[in-house]
């Protein structure tokens, strides 16, 4: 890392201040060290991500009842703070979805995340958009729809990405 400071006894060359360059260790890579992965590591990474055969709903359940009742608990008290919890689940349900071959659900869930970054405050159409994105993330699990190219699932995404859509440009306009 290096940075710039300036010259404390205020030197001065043509009326600006000296600049002097200080490069710092970098003490991260002192610690864990330098260079790439073994191939063999990489390639036994990646057999287990491809043999992965844990089902993925058990793991998403837990994730869906969260978003379920923050939805329930913002309907009945609307405070955007408890709305703010659902970005936990939500993160978990994007990352996790391909992970346990789901990229389904991952990239419904990035539908959602994305246009939840994208919006200031909560109202009450960021809502239906949200009760939206659960009942097309349940309909994917239920269905055990793991393929993101599966029709219904390509409907799913491309009707909650247009309805995202829909909102943001009407807020711009």
């Amino acid at each position: 890392m290096a940075y710039l400071t300036f010259n404390s006894s205020g030197s001065h060359v043509f009326g600006l201040n000296m600049a002097q360059l200080i490069i710092t260790k970098n003490r991260l890579k002192e610690k864990v060290g330098s260079g790439g992965f073994k191939a063999e590591s990489l390639a036994k990474a990646q057999k287990s991500l491809d043999e992965n055969t844990i089902d993925f709903i058990p793991i998403a359940i837990p994730y869906m009842e969260e978003i379920h009742n923050v939805i329930a608990q913002y309907k009945a008290n609307p405070n955007p703070s408890a709305f703010g919890k659902l970005m936990d689940p939500l993160m978990q349900l994007r990352a996790q979805g391909t992970f346990f071959k789901y990229p389904s659900i991952s990239k419904l869930t990035d539908v959602v995340v994305d246009f939840l970054d994208s919006v200031e405050g909560i109202d009450a159409i960021i809502l239906q958009i949200v009760v939206a994105y659960e009942a097309s993330a349940n309909a994917i699990l239920k269905a055990k729809l793991m393929d993101e190219n599966a029709p219904a699932c390509a409907a799913l995404i491309t009707e909650l990405t247009a309805a995202c859509n829909r909102y943001k440009a009407k807020q711009n306009k």
